[in-house]
């Protein structure tokens, strides 16, 4: 095929869509499998085979009808993916098809085959597996605002991480640590096998747990006083009308 045209270089119509669809506030039992056509791209964008996609607070959140923003029911999930363009529509460059690519849709993401804006994919480098870097889109992202954008934490202060060995707190530590700060980490007994992986660059501290002292406040050494919040955050670091931003972001995770 003619490298310079920019209908589909894969041939897509053998495949059949298939979706997981969100139909209300059910158990994961509940989720159900739609089929239909894979759809084709219009100008601008591209067409993603996924590959990786996450299960995340936010979809367990969209699951309960409790996440911000959500879309009514019934809705295809999914925040993340990691894939690989298979075609291109009108105005995209024709040499991104075959191209491994990450990005943030915040919903449609549990499908086999997802249009998204050229714009807001990111190449994923070579030597790095989908799933390797689906962990990084959204728990990346989260992790990078937090650190530099809403803490705005320099290099040799120090930050105490919670759920040092989850998703977001793993990556967290990693970022921190290039940037010179120092980490102390809580890690929950329920689930150990995140804590090594977390404790080579965070000093470990036992987590108290639900019934465990919390203290009401900790001293930092930018010098204020860290305190709990009284009302919870009701807008996600990551609920932006801005995705090109997010875009942005993520290439400088995948490309530093």
């Amino acid at each position: 095929m003619n490298s310079t045209d920019s209908t589909n270089p894969v041939d897509s119509t053998t495949e059949a869509l298939v979706e997981v669809v969100l139909p209300g506030k059910v158990e994961p039992e509940g989720l159900e499998v739609r089929h239909g056509s894979v759809p084709v791209a219009g100008p601008g964008q591209v067409l993603v085979r996924m590959e990786a996609t996450g299960v995340s607070f936010a979809e367990q959140q969209m699951r309960r009808g409790k996440y911000y923003d959500q879309p009514p029911f019934p809705f295809v999930p999914g925040y993340d993916l990691v894939g690989t363009v298979q075609s291109t529509g009108a105005g995209v460059e024709p040499g991104l098809a075959g191209t491994r690519v990450a990005a943030l849709v915040k919903v449609g993401g549990w499908a086999s085959h997802v249009l998204v804006d050229a714009a807001d994919v990111v190449p994923v480098p070579e030597g790095i597996g989908a799933a390797e870097a689906e962990t990084v889109v959204v728990n990346g992202i989260t992790a990078w605002q937090m650190l530099h954008r809403k803490a705005r934490v320099r290099a040799g202060q120090t930050i105490l991480v919670h759920g040092a060995n989850g998703g977001v707190g793993t990556v967290l530590v990693q970022l921190a640590h290039a940037a010179g700060v120092h980490v102390i980490g809580t890690a929950s007994p329920r689930h150990p096998r995140g804590a090594p992986r977390a404790g080579r660059r965070a000093h470990r501290l036992p987590h108290p747990g639900p019934r465990g002292p919390r203290p009401r406040a900790l001293p930092a050494r930018c010098g204020r006083r860290l305190r709990p919040r009284r009302r919870p955050q009701r807008r996600p670091l990551l609920a932006s009308p801005r995705p090109r931003r997010h875009a942005r972001l993520l290439r400088q995770r995948l490309h530093p």
